[in-house]
């Protein structure tokens, strides 16, 4: 776990890990921290929105850029950022800060993957639907059946879900993916 806030910071842990290990093959950025903590915008103290876009945003793309680095040295890698629903829609369960951000990661990776994919280094995004456990952290149960009663595969998305994207997209089978978003929601939307 790293906390992005020093760039600095960021790339030299990933060059003492390529130094213990050879090299950084893949980063996994799970970006989750504030999403279930409902507030309407207008509601919402400065200070908290400020906070969550350093923490959900900033933090995870100086983390991206600190691996980018060791990756251009060692000649490739893949970087691998997932975010909630709220990136795409707008939820009573979820806070407008959290949605900013996670819309917010998943364009910069597209970004991140369009200067980067020319040093053989791969940057895509996953969006985990609104049927998991990070989302509903503060939901009673009602609210997690009505939510639930949206989503046509009719079960909370499971950790081997999320799995099989990382997978794919940290492998070989997934070079030919360059800033795309895999959207793993059981049916709630498509895009």
């Amino acid at each position: 776990i790293v906390d992005g806030a020093n760039l600095a910071d960021a790339t030299m842990l990933f060059q003492s890990v390529a130094q213990e290990h050879g090299k950084v093959d893949v980063l996994v950025n799970y970006v989750a921290d504030e999403c279930a903590s409902p507030m309407n915008a207008q509601d919402m103290p400065r200070d908290m929105w400020k906070s969550i876009i350093e923490r959900d945003l900033t933090n995870p793309m100086l983390t991206c850029i600190g691996a980018a680095h060791q990756m251009v040295e060692q000649g490739g890698g893949k970087i691998v950022n997932i975010v909630l629903s709220p990136a795409y829609f707008v939820s009573p369960l979820t806070n407008p800060a959290y949605a900013a951000a996670a819309a917010g990661v998943v364009d910069a990776t597209r970004n991140l993957s369009r200067c980067l994919l020319g040093r053989g280094i791969n940057a895509n995004s996953i969006v985990i639907g609104e049927a998991n456990d990070d989302f509903f952290a503060n939901a009673d149960e009602a609210q997690v059946e009505a939510e639930m009663n949206w989503v046509p595969i009719g079960r909370k998305v499971s950790p081997g879900d999320v799995m099989g994207a990382i997978r794919l997209l940290s492998s070989s089978e997934g070079d030919y993916l360059a800033g795309a978003t895999i959207d793993i929601n059981g049916g709630l939307y498509y895009r």
